[in-house]
């Protein structure tokens, strides 16, 4: 009985943080490829929104662009891009590329609110898929202000999006968004995929007793802002899910921790099945015993 509990409390733990783990982790990357734009869905100034202010022209996938005063914008449907761009579900996430859902409109500063509207100048952070000023708490100079940090070195202020949402510098590497999508709704609908693989649960178990786990702060946090988990590089390493390094996806995380409880729980399975066994097998001897006084 003893080792019994010894396992059910490993699985109510994990059960537990499965549960509260919010959709939208600040260390996310849902969506496959490179998030650069389609040269047919391309909008600028005096091209496909037309010569002169104000003017516009429909898009092939629902939306429109327009260019007034040598700044281009693009509005409409939840896929911007042309091509093959599927409907997109997961709110905030649209099609810029002609191939996949993999801009988030609300964080990126390359298609922020729709297709390539880019942040700039003044007000280069994407924030709720408008762009505006970066908040700026310690403006020390030598690079650029982002709340409570400066970006330096390639650096991009970013809105990451999770259960604590929060402003801060993003090392972009050059490849894909120059911010990490978020994960808005964290869609699962089996109608949306494909590839569907089963995954074996004792393994995953395995895998994920080998991912170290810690607690630590942001770099952009005050320093009594403490967080815990394992660090993206360890994640990708022990189980290969997402295409980067630097971040996972929260419906990853789920996937990984759902995993592990299942495989938990079929080990307290099979450890009550022994115990039962051993105990009929005790009061079977108790018993032989007590006929032989």
């Amino acid at each position: 009985m003893r080792s019994f509990l010894q396992w059910t409390a490993p699985v109510g733990a994990l059960f537990a943080v499965a549960i509260v783990t919010d959709c939208g982790g600040s260390t996310t990357s849902t969506g496959g490829s490179d998030a650069s734009t389609d040269s047919s869905s391309s909008s600028s100034s005096g091209s496909s929104g037309g010569s002169s202010g104000g003017s516009s022209s429909s898009g092939s996938s629902g939306g429109s662009t327009s260019s007034s005063g040598g700044s281009s914008s693009s509005s409409g449907s939840s896929s911007g891009g042309t091509g093959n761009c599927p409907t997109c579900t997961e709110p905030g996430m649209i099609c810029c590329n002609g191939v996949d859902c993999s801009v988030d409109s609300l964080n990126d500063p390359d298609h922020c609110g729709a297709c390539n509207v880019v942040c700039q100048g003044a007000t280069p952070l994407c924030q709720q898929g408008k762009c505006v000023a970066p908040p700026c708490e310690n403006d020390s100079g030598g690079g650029e202000c982002c709340n409570g940090a400066i970006c330096t070195g390639g650096e991009v202020c970013c809105e990451f999006e999770g259960p604590q949402d929060y402003v801060g510098c993003y090392a972009w590497d050059g490849g894909g968004p120059r911010c990490p999508p978020g994960c808005p709704a964290c869609v699962s609908d089996r109608n949306v995929k494909r590839d569907i693989e089963p995954v074996d649960p004792q393994a995953v178990l395995d895998g994920l007793s080998r991912v170290p786990v810690a607690t630590w702060s942001y770099k952009s946090d005050d320093r009594s802002v403490r967080h815990m988990g394992p660090m993206a590089q360890d994640f990708y390493g022990e189980f290969g899910l997402g295409n980067t390094d630097r971040a996972y996806s929260p419906i990853d995380a789920h996937g990984v921790a759902f995993a592990a409880i299942q495989a938990l729980y079929e080990r307290v399975q099979k450890q009550e099945a022994r115990i039962q066994e051993l105990e009929r097998q005790n009061a079977e001897l108790t018993h032989r015993a007590g006929k032989g006084r």
